[in-house]
């Protein structure tokens, strides 16, 4: 386990550390003796948690790992959950400043003293983690998936990450190679979530009504079971192709069919 690394466990009743670098105004104490299934130990100092001032701990250099009961921690802070978004919950250390620990198993949290927390405990500035570090924690194949990932939406026009996520869901990507987890490891590599980029920059000039359309009758096949309708006719561009584009007024039908400027259309 990282050294720097806290635990919290929603089963625990005590708080101990192992590293001493995690407390302050570290002092002799009583000494507390604890028993679990792995043995016993006894605690003989005990201090200030540096992250967490209004909590304090054991210390003891054998214990295995650095641990904090979630119930003493949401009892010195305030705690908030969202378990539709991960596995996670959030400490507010105060208006500006947060924790957040990472679920890993059965009621056990983590967080990494080594991010940002740091540079709130000891400077007036923050850490930011840069792309590179982002992808320290991925293979090399999970960082090419991310990369694949972002390149994809880039070529859709920057979709929202959830409208990518649904449009990955839905398959309606022909022969994509890029799945949920790598859009996931994207987000986490490269930040996010990403917006809609495309919004509000895609305009149309207006269309000029006054030139007259000519009306033609409907072919008799068509005019015997559908005689209130009307069918319009017209030519759309899609990235400089022509394709003909047929559109009835009444049922609703559409079709659009590539076009060839050398053959004829019947």
């Amino acid at each position: 386990m990282n050294p720097n690394c806290i635990i919290v466990d929603s089963g625990s009743t005590f708080k101990c550390s192992r590293e001493d670098s995690l407390l302050s105004n570290l002092q002799s104490c009583e000494p507390f003796n604890t028993f679990s299934n792995g043995g016993g130990l006894v605690y003989n100092q005990k201090g200030s948690i540096a992250s967490f001032p209004s909590l304090t701990a054991y210390h003891n250099p054998n214990c295995l790992v650095n641990i904090i009961s979630l119930d003493l921690l949401q009892a010195a802070y305030h705690t908030t959950f969202n378990s539709e978004v991960s596995n996670a919950f959030t400490v507010q250390l105060d208006e500006s400043n947060s924790i957040t620990f990472e679920g890993f198993g059965s009621r056990l949290y983590f967080h990494n003293l080594n991010s940002s927390i740091i540079a709130y405990l000891y400077n007036n500035y923050n850490l930011l983690n840069t792309v590179s570090e982002n992808k320290f924690f991925f293979s090399r194949s999970e960082i090419e998936g991310a990369e694949k990932a972002r390149e994809q939406q880039g070529q859709l026009g920057w979709p929202s990450d959830q409208e990518y996520n649904e449009i990955i869901c839905d398959n309606r990507m022909i022969n994509s190679k890029v799945t949920l987890d790598d859009l996931c490891r994207a987000v986490y590599i490269f930040g996010g979530p990403a917006v809609n980029l495309l919004k509000g920059e895609t305009f149309y000039s207006p269309v000029n009504t006054s030139r007259p359309i000519e009306h033609i009758p409907l072919p008799p096949h068509i005019l015997k079971t559908h005689p209130s309708d009307s069918l319009n006719i017209d030519f759309l561009y899609c990235q400089g192709a022509p394709y003909l584009l047929m559109k009835t007024a009444v049922i609703k039908f559409q079709a659009i069919q590539s076009f060839n400027r050398i053959s004829r259309i019947i």
